[in-house]
């Protein structure tokens, strides 16, 4: 008996268009105008981020603390902020990355 498999091939052509759409429209997010005035690059990506909410933002910053501290308080994600090491920033980090968390059960 042979399989009727006419309906898979434009799902999973949709699917592929679906995933190439959402790749495309990742990290295009435009700067925020406010955040020039932030101070350095490492605090302008983090503005960004935050003010945007797009983790690609992240990938501006010079050093690897300042990059684990923008991708907690942007995605709301405690693991990064983990990762942070200055004590007062990870304890800065982890208090936005849990308000980031409550705001999206809200």
């Amino acid at each position: 008996m042979k399989k009727n498999s006419t309906g898979v091939l434009p799902f999973l052509w949709a699917c592929l268009a679906l995933a190439l759409a959402t790749s495309a429209h990742a990290g295009s997010s435009a700067p925020d105008p406010k955040c020039d005035k932030a101070g350095d690059d490492d605090a302008k990506a983090i503005c960004n981020a935050k003010s945007t909410g797009d983790t690609d933002f992240c990938k501006d910053t010079k050093s690897k603390d300042n990059f684990h501290f923008c991708m907690g308080v942007t995605s709301g994600n405690s693991y990064d902020c983990e990762k942070v090491n200055s004590f007062d920033r990870k304890r800065t980090c982890l208090e936005g990355a849990k308000a980031k968390q409550r705001k999206a059960m809200y």
